[in-house]
């Protein structure tokens, strides 16, 4: 079975690229086919399937309940700056979808679990509230954050889960679930960042993608009142990093002006800042 456990595990992994190509938290991507379905009607993911370089697909077994079932893992990709919802900017569009079980939900995340785990984890998928979520066919991110809090597991980075799900959403254009997945990006994203002090990177990164939110869902009252109270980024030693937070912010309040809930790349176009 594939080994994707390293792939999931580089979603909290933060890297600096340049002020250019913006900050990375994960290189997955997903081929984008002309038509877009939920992935085998069981969770909402339109990124369609695999090209057999970019996506490719693999059968693996469920290790709750013995279910085998296809599943897409990332092949090679590139990728070339970030949109203010920090959605990295491909020929491609992100996430590719983690891998459910179709009977049962589960969803997989490693080759392998401990046996108290897989225990834990099966009365979960087997509760009546998980059952309830599963059926109404949910984003694949989402539902790991739900599994993950039904299983009343400490983790600081529920908020990328649900950021994931947001995008997932916006490929299938379902601005009902966007909203919801974007209001809980918001608080828990704003949450982690009451843990966190200015001089750490992902301070910085979660006061661009809480107003984000806000903005993507037309709540531009908020997305002001959290630009207009975002600080002045001086990360030690970091200047190109300090300058593209700067133009993030920019670029925010210049959509927040506008009324503009559209994805918008974070690119250099600051002398077109000045004259708006």
């Amino acid at each position: 079975m594939t080994k994707f456990l390293g792939v999931f595990l580089t979603l909290f992994a933060a890297t600096i690229v340049n002020a250019n190509q913006s900050i990375f938290f994960n290189d997955q991507a997903v081929f984008n086919t002309t038509e877009t379905t939920c992935l085998a009607g069981d969770v909402l993911n339109c990124n369609g399937g695999a090209d057999g370089h970019h996506v490719y697909e693999e059968e693996i077994k469920c290790q709750i309940g013995g279910e085998k079932f296809k599943a897409f893992f990332l092949g090679t990709h590139s990728t070339f700056g970030r949109h203010l919802d920090w959605e990295p900017i491909s020929y491609m569009r992100f996430p590719i979808p983690l891998p459910v079980c179709p009977g049962n939900g589960f969803v997989v995340t490693k080759e392998d679990y401990g046996k108290e785990e897989l225990e834990k984890l099966k009365k979960v998928i087997e509760s009546k509230p998980y059952k309830d979520i599963y059926a109404q066919k949910h984003a694949t991110y989402y539902l790991l954050a739900k599994i993950k809090e039904l299983n009343e597991e400490k983790f600081d980075d529920y908020w990328w889960l649900y950021l994931n799900a947001t995008w997932e959403a916006d490929n299938c254009k379902d601005k009902v679930r966007y909203k919801e997945y974007a209001l809980e990006t918001i608080s828990a994203g704003t949450k982690r960042l009451a843990e966190l002090k200015e001089s750490e990177e992902l301070y910085w990164v979660l006061k661009i993608v809480t107003a984000e939110m806000y903005r993507r869902i037309g709540d531009f009252k908020s997305a002001q009142e959290l630009v207009d109270k975002f600080g002045k980024p001086s990360l030690e030693d970091k200047k190109e990093t300090n300058e593209y937070f700067v133009l993030a912010k920019d670029l925010l309040q210049k959509a927040v002006k506008e009324k503009n809930t559209d994805r918008v790349p974070i690119t250099d176009v600051r002398d077109d800042l000045k004259q708006s």
